[in-house]
């Protein structure tokens, strides 16, 4: 009987060695499929943006933040000192280029304490574009482009 099992096992051992070293080849090369992947950078992760168009020593400045790939969380505009009679046009667009959603805001004046001051346009339109482009209309024209448009790309 002893000699009989031997036989077997001995018998076994290629095929169980062959079984094996295939998946301990494996195991030991890189998994460079899957590592690859999770080390590859995403455009992804969200943002921030600015733009800014400039009138002699006035810079019209725009800014967006963005989560994930194309969700705007926030937008805002800025115009050095306090300016009256303006609304801002801001206006989503996808990749493609094509018009999702187009809004105007009323400004507000804001004054930093250090002799520094301006005119904001702000909100957070909540909503997925790969453009958001700015300007500054007259509130009592809104095809009156006094500045911009300036637009961050996503």
């Amino acid at each position: 009987m002893k000699k009989v099992r031997w036989a077997i096992a001995v018998g076994a051992l290629p095929t169980l060695g062959m079984a094996v070293a295939p998946a301990a080849a494996h195991a030991a090369t890189p998994a460079a499929h899957m590592g690859y992947r999770a080390a590859v950078p995403t455009a992804c992760s969200g943002g921030t943006r600015e733009a800014f168009s400039t009138k002699g020593t006035e810079t019209f400045t725009g800014h967006i933040s963005w989560a994930g790939c194309s969700y705007i969380s926030s937008q805002l505009a800025h115009l050095p000192g306090h300016v009256a009679g303006l609304t801002e046009r801001v206006r989503y667009r996808n990749a493609a280029g094509t018009l999702l959603h187009q809004s105007w805001l009323g400004g507000f004046f804001i004054n930093s304490g250090f002799g520094f001051g301006g005119t904001e346009w702000t909100n957070h339109p909540n909503r997925n574009a790969h453009q958001v482009c700015q300007a500054l209309v007259a509130n009592s024209n809104h095809n009156n482009v006094r500045w911009g448009p300036v637009c961050e790309t996503v």
